[in-house]
């Protein structure tokens, strides 16, 4: 997802991932929605981000109230909550597939304009998610990360 970096709060840094990555909170803003989440840049000087544009890969730290929607009224659509780096995400499932370890789990990707989300089939309560399916759901701890592609 193409974004531009319009603050950054360099004394908020935090590690993430599975590399335990520097991040840092920043307010962006994007083709669909501004917000806040968190960057976890490529370099290691975050102030070079500040007004650029970027391509950032989506991760969050989990996901809440995931629905089907009702398709004839449906709009792809994010839009930021009160709490920080959480958005409310209209989106649809673009495809799912089984992850690469053995836990039998499903890996679902659902797509919203840009942004693409990926959630488990566990988020999904039992429910088997179906390709083309419209979804809505809550993102919460949501990432930006630099890949310099």
């Amino acid at each position: 997802m193409d974004i531009t970096i319009e603050s950054i709060d360099i004394r908020d840094m935090k590690r993430l991932g599975f590399t335990q990555r520097p991040s840092y909170p920043v307010r962006f803003s994007s083709a669909m929605v501004r917000g806040t989440a968190r960057l976890v840049p490529f370099g290691n000087d975050v102030s070079e981000y500040l007004g650029r544009t970027l391509y950032g890969e989506l991760a969050q730290e989990r996901v809440s109230g995931l629905e089907r929607a009702a398709p004839p009224h449906f709009e792809e659509a994010m839009v930021a909550l009160e709490e920080q780096g959480s958005f409310q995400v209209h989106g649809r499932i673009a495809s799912a597939w089984a992850a690469s370890d053995p836990s039998g789990s499903v890996v679902v990707a659902a797509v919203a304009g840009a942004a693409t989300f990926f959630l488990s089939d566990k988020d999904f309560a039992g429910k088997s998610p179906q390709e083309g399916d419209a979804v809505t759901f809550r993102v919460h701890g949501l990432s930006f990360w630099d890949e310099q592609i």
